[in-house]
């Protein structure tokens, strides 16, 4: 189970981005909607996040250490909790989009570029 996530950058994703558009700025791609219409435009730039998505013990883990440092957050009985669980986790997932001269974001993925 995922606790929400929290979408940043890193260095990681800053060398991603410059690799990224360099190699693709200027480039001819076609978006396809799901309803068959079709987008034409070009690269501008590359945008690089990336979201940490954790088990839902090691939200409550981060929540109690946020708690400490900020009055806004605020602990509820159940984070109080010792934690129970042996095996957590947390994991980075990257987003990458493409940005066109007129600022419009597409997904990496759901694009096709032009020969």
């Amino acid at each position: 189970m995922t606790h929400g996530g929290i979408k940043k950058t890193n260095a990681m994703s800053k060398r991603l981005r410059k690799i990224l558009t360099e190699e693709l700025e200027g480039k001819k791609f076609v978006y396809v909607s799901k309803y068959g219409g079709e987008i034409f435009s070009k690269v501008s730039s590359v945008s690089v996040g990336y979201t940490i998505s954790m088990d839902k013990e090691s939200g409550r883990k981060f929540k109690v250490g946020l708690s400490k440092r900020t009055q806004k957050v605020k602990l509820e009985e159940k984070d109080k909790k010792p934690i129970e669980v042996e095996n957590t986790w947390s994991g980075q997932k990257y987003k990458i989009e493409v940005v066109t001269p007129n600022g419009n974001y597409y997904n990496l993925n759901e694009i096709y570029f032009i020969k």
